[in-house]
């Protein structure tokens, strides 16, 4: 199918633009070998397009926090709550890399789906991984709130991601998902 690149000097959307090719190697033999040299049995390409490596990246990010959760759930040190705050502060709080806000642009300004209709089937794909995304952190909210007893101090660190949290799934609830948001914001329980 045919695709539109913008030109050089266009205005450009680093993540609207970002096309991964994957190249897999089947060797005859596998690796590691104590030969310096195996023969190659096939070459395998694939391409990414733009969307579709934007819900990878949010796959993995998912993968990444459920794990830094699964870790402070299961640990009584205060230095295991360190993965968990990063992971919420870069998600919740991304004002530095601009977060989903740069998907949103990238993807619902109808530019991208005009010059790629073959990607709509992703947009669904896309809008689950990231109310998922949303349910896994509010699962990291409630665990970094059970955790606050361990260092106190977090307090501030906490309060500011919860708020930025109820921001961040009103603002999506009204702009890209376009409807109730099947996670419960519940404040009272914080």
């Amino acid at each position: 199918r045919k695709c539109i690149v913008p030109p050089q000097g266009s205005k450009r959307n680093e993540y609207r633009d970002l096309w991964v090719q994957r190249v897999f190697v089947i060797t005859q033999e596998p690796m590691p070998s104590v030969r310096r040299r195996v023969p190659i049995k096939n070459l395998q390409h694939s391409i990414c397009t733009p969307l579709h490596n934007a819900v990878i990246t949010l796959r993995k990010k998912n993968e990444e926090m459920s794990s830094a959760i699964l870790v402070a759930k299961e640990s009584d040190e205060p230095n295991d709550l360190v993965p968990l705050t990063q992971n919420l502060s870069g998600v919740i709080d991304a004002a530095v890399a601009g977060g989903i806000a740069n998907y949103i642009e990238a993807f619902f300004d109808g530019t991208y789906l005009n010059s790629m209709p073959i990607e709509e089937p992703r947009i669904a794909k896309f809008k689950e991984t990231l109310e998922a995304q949303l349910e896994i952190l509010n699962n990291g909210l409630q665990t970094f709130h059970a955790k606050l007893e361990l260092n106190p101090n977090l307090r501030p660190l906490f309060n500011h991601l919860q708020t930025s949290y109820s921001k961040m799934v009103v603002q999506l609830a009204k702009g890209i998902l376009k409807r109730d948001i099947t996670v419960k914001i519940k404040e009272a329980n914080y």
